[in-house]
């Protein structure tokens, strides 16, 4: 019996230490070394098994004997076995079971092959071409804060790659059926559909050779390149390294690596197949050195993808009950009446600052606020403010909301939920959404910031930025490099990253980069006073946790802000009554 509990025992403890090690690769601790360490703990969570093993022996011993012994006896036949699997998996990858090529007549496929060859051989070219802008654009080596910023551009070029690169799968997919094709009655287009197939599929390799070369550890690149899009696939550059250590497509590379040389003087190569095929191989023989690391990286790599999937749900329903979680039933300070009083001194894009006392989630948080959002006015009071700006083309606003962002006029024609216009826009729980401003100033502290030196025109900008994230949903997963989920900061931040006069830098919070609320009354604070100060303050309001007052701040007060603890209500308590 006490040898069974150790052996239980152990089992637990490995299956514990497996356990971390999955926490320490989905949740990035001990960035950058997560996966470093998660392999170490795993690894270490072996032992308690190996342990269990012998220990198990003690009590089995005896038919362990047996088993052992009747499995020698068959030895031959498994390894028998196995070849022959291998033998028809091999089979399986390098023949199809069917291909359309062996059905078109001699003279349709050859002008098939003809037209598709010279796609190819553009598709190449073109490419390297958008590699070379890459390159001299020197995107493989920006660092986060640059590529957020220029995020446009990156994707605009990755685009044209992906969708080449789908092209030259659409070609290769077409053509590897060749062997279908009776190599002795149609020698020449036997030869000239291997070579092509063979081609597009060495195409495919060099550029993701060269891809996972030049990317290497950019890992804010890596998550850009990832997200998904209207052209872009989901997680394409995983999908794109992954396939260059598949046992497939090695199998593939090196099978028609043998082949090539038995049917090159019988290919009519007039695009330049055989040209294609061989600076791929030349690409895939320089890159052998990096081969042992991608063998090593890219399963840990897909692993950890996997890992996350699969804790993702977890980590957003986790952040979506602490969202609801609150430790007072008592009501805001900041009532609908208290800030409509201020609705006269509001600009659009105006950002707030906002905290709400006793919410679980300010646990999380970094720093005393923990919610950000900015004011729009209402389609009336746009109209009276932007009123003649270049921007509008010579339409009113409602009539360029109307043609260009629908969804932002139908919600500002409307009432919000609780009977308010809507004046604010702000990402939370549902996503990017248009609310009323009782409902986001609501709560127990508001610190309201302009952006200084700017005209009309830009103001206008920001806002119309913002519009053009509405309806996205919130991110749980708090990673700017994205744009297809957004939370609170990353609106105001992609907001105003479309004008120069408002610079808020991204900050790096275990391995990601983000901006807090918080740290924007850090800038104002730092930047006060000097020719770099580019926010001002319009007004702060304070909620007396004990009066159940609010009060007006001080620009001193909004500048100490950030620096304030979480507890900063304890001092209403100790301070008397204000």
């Amino acid at each position: 019996m006490g040898i069974l509990y150790k052996i239980i025992s152990n089992i637990f403890f490995g299956y514990g230490l497996a356990g971390f090690a999955f926490l320490i690769l989905v949740m990035r601790i001990f960035y950058p070394y997560h996966r470093v360490a998660a392999v170490i703990v795993y690894l270490i969570s072996w032992i308690p098994f190996v342990i269990s093993y012998y220990q198990k022996r003690q009590l089995f011993e005896k038919g362990e004997l047996m088993v052992r012994q009747w499995l020698i006896q068959f030895w031959p036949h498994m390894i028998f076995v196995v070849c022959l699997a291998i033998f028809i998996y091999s089979l399986y990858v390098i023949f199809p079971v069917s291909s359309p090529l062996s059905k078109l007549p001699s003279v349709e496929l050859k002008a098939e092959i003809q037209s598709d060859s010279a796609a190819l051989v553009y598709l190449d070219r073109d490419l390297e071409d958008l590699l070379k802008q890459m390159e001299a654009q020197e995107i493989f080596t920006r660092d986060g804060k640059t590529l957020i910023a220029e995020s446009g551009e990156v994707r605009k070029l990755w685009e044209g790659v992906i969708g080449d690169m789908i092209e030259v799968d659409l070609i290769k997919n077409k053509y590897k059926g060749f062997p279908h094709i009776n190599r002795f009655t149609r020698l020449a287009e036997h030869s000239d559909a291997f070579t092509l197939a063979y081609a597009a599929f060495m195409t495919q390799y060099k550029y993701g050779l060269k891809l996972s070369s030049l990317a290497k550890e950019n890992s804010s690149l890596i998550v850009m390149l990832n997200e998904g899009g209207q052209v872009i696939p989901e997680e394409s550059y995983d999908k794109l390294v992954f396939q260059l250590t598949l046992a497939k497509n090695l199998l593939r590379l090196n099978a028609g690596r043998l082949y090539l040389p038995f049917v090159r003087d019988n290919v009519a190569d007039t695009k330049g197949l055989l040209i294609l095929a061989d600076s791929g191989i030349k690409v895939v023989d320089s890159s052998l050195l990096e081969y042992p690391a991608l063998i090593v990286k890219n399963p840990l790599k897909i692993l950890e993808s996997k890992a996350f999937d699969l804790w993702f749900p977890v980590q957003k329903n986790i952040a979506l009950q602490t969202s609801y979680m609150k430790f007072s039933t008592r009501d805001y300070i900041i009532t609908p009446q208290v800030i409509q009083n201020y609705i006269g001194v509001l600009q659009p894009g105006d950002i707030f600052l906002e905290r709400r006392e006793w919410h679980a989630t300010n646990v999380g948080i970094p720093g005393y606020w923990s919610h950000a959002a900015m004011y729009t006015g209402t389609l009336e009071e746009m109209e009276e403010y932007f009123s003649g700006v270049s921007e509008l083309q010579g339409m009113s606003v409602a009539e360029y909301l109307g043609k260009n962002y629908p969804k932002a006029y139908e919600t500002l024609g409307g009432m919000y939920e609780d009977g308010f216009a809507h004046r604010v826009i702000e990402s939370k729980r549902p996503g990017v959404i248009l609310t009323s401003l009782e409902h986001s100033a609501g709560g127990d502290s508001l610190g309201v910031f302009r952006a200084k030196n700017i005209d009309k025109a830009e103001q206008f900008k920001v806002l119309i930025s913002a519009f053009q994230h509405l309806g996205k949903g919130y991110d749980y997963n708090f990673d700017f490099t994205t744009d297809e989920t957004l939370v609170c900061s990353e609106l105001i931040y992609k907001a105003y990253k479309s004008i120069s006069k408002v610079n808020l830098e991204l900050e790096d919070f275990n391995g990601r980069l983000i901006l807090s609320p918080n740290s924007i009354a850090e800038k104002y604070d730092k930047e006060y006073g000097s020719d770099k100060a580019e926010l001002d303050m319009v007004f702060l309001l304070k909620g007396n946790e004990k009066t159940k007052k609010v009060v007006e701040g001080t620009e001193e007060e909004l500048r100490q802000s950030w620096t304030w603890p979480k507890w900063h209500i304890a001092d209403d308590y100790l301070s008397g009554d204000k």
